[in-house]
């Protein structure tokens, strides 16, 4: 099945910007900690990276970075612009977070070092087929710039354009490695022009998949699909309000009656009052955890519930708890943070 936003019927609210916000900063911690510490990814490192191919909106991620980057740059007096080519598609197949993490990086580094005029990025488009086009980032700065015997060794670990620049600006050539090894792995290309004294243009390509539209039949399917979940009734023990949340914003928007527990023991509780027609269990909660509640479901005399469908909600690899899962008999489990695609797809696989 493809999933598409119009078949789920989710309305363009701040419940995304939310999760974005929760993905985003999830997926971020290990780079963000390696550059405060002075770790780079390494090539060999970046390889293990898991690289997604997702439809997501390049022109929704765009302006999040201009709205980022216009503020910051006021702040220091600065002009931001960004120009897209007319071209540019409004959806396309990709990494929407390494994307982000690579103009993040390279866009820091040039509001850190530009301190008069401002920053411009650009986007142009280069078609390679039906299938498949390019995307061209250029970033241009009015900053200090980087002498021309630094230009070989700027992507090294531990570059930087001098020791005096160093003590007055801090490091950033971790970010150009990272940025550089992730932009490579992607089949793309990174480059750059400086003069010392005249700024700096840094200039990356990067290919991504074209978004076909959906012929009607399909569309149609994918409707149907949305349309068997409502009146659907799903028991959510989560005990994280910001989760819950968001699970409830989607749930709700497929028609589904959502029930909420913020422990094991609550959830319970709620399953002797009430039927439902499947459990989102988060595994780690105070008073009593995902793990003893499902063993107590399971164990239950009620055949109704001791087979009731139960999905585990977990940061935790499954790898490494294959066993406890295993005895639990759990149905399926999705990993936090989740995009709605899956569990969507995991909800209409299992529901009664």
């Amino acid at each position: 099945m493809n999933f598409t936003n119009e078949s789920l019927k989710i309305k363009k609210t701040n419940v995304f910007n939310l999760l974005k916000f929760i993905i985003f900063a999830d997926q971020y911690n290990q780079m963000e900690y390696r550059e405060k510490y002075d770790e780079p990814l390494k090539k060999n490192e970046s390889e293990n990276v898991v690289y997604e191919h997702v439809i997501f909106n390049i022109s929704d991620l765009l302006d999040d970075v201009m709205k980022t980057y216009s503020s910051k740059s006021k702040e220091k007096n600065l002009i931001f612009k960004l120009v897209k080519d007319p071209k540019l598609p409004k959806k396309i197949i990709g990494d929407p977070v390494k994307l982000n993490q690579i103009l993040s990086n390279l866009l820091s580094n040039a509001l850190k070092f530009t301190i008069e005029g401002g920053i411009k990025l650009t986007i142009n488009v280069l078609p390679e087929s039906d299938k498949q086009i390019k995307l061209e980032f250029m970033i241009s700065d009015t900053g200090i710039g980087i002498p021309k015997e630094k230009h070989v060794a700027i992507f090294e670990s531990c570059s930087q354009a001098s020791s005096d620049t160093t003590k007055q600006y801090g490091r950033t050539g971790f970010g150009l490695t990272t940025c550089k090894n992730l932009i490579e792995l992607q089949g793309g290309t990174l480059s750059f022009n400086s003069d010392l004294g005249r700024g700096s243009t840094f200039l990356f390509s990067i290919p991504f998949g074209v978004v076909n539209k959906l012929p009607e039949s399909q569309k149609a399917e994918n409707c149907e699909t949305s349309l068997a979940l409502e009146g659907k009734k799903i028991l959510v023990a989560e005990d994280n309000k910001i989760n819950f949340f968001v699970v409830n914003k989607f749930l709700t928007g497929w028609g589904i009656k959502v029930t909420h527990a913020e422990n094991g023991q609550l959830a319970l509780d709620r399953l002797n009052d009430e039927n439902f027609d499947l459990i989102l269990m988060d595994l780690q909660m105070p008073v009593m955890d995902g793990i003893e509640a499902s063993k107590n479901i399971r164990n239950s005399e009620d055949e109704y519930l001791s087979s009731i469908p139960i999905i585990a909600l977990t940061a935790a690899l499954i790898s490494e708890n294959q066993e406890k899962f295993t005895d639990l008999l759990i149905n399926d489990y999705i990993l936090k943070p989740f995009k709605p695609q899956d569990l969507f797809e995991r909800i209409t696989k299992h529901i009664r």
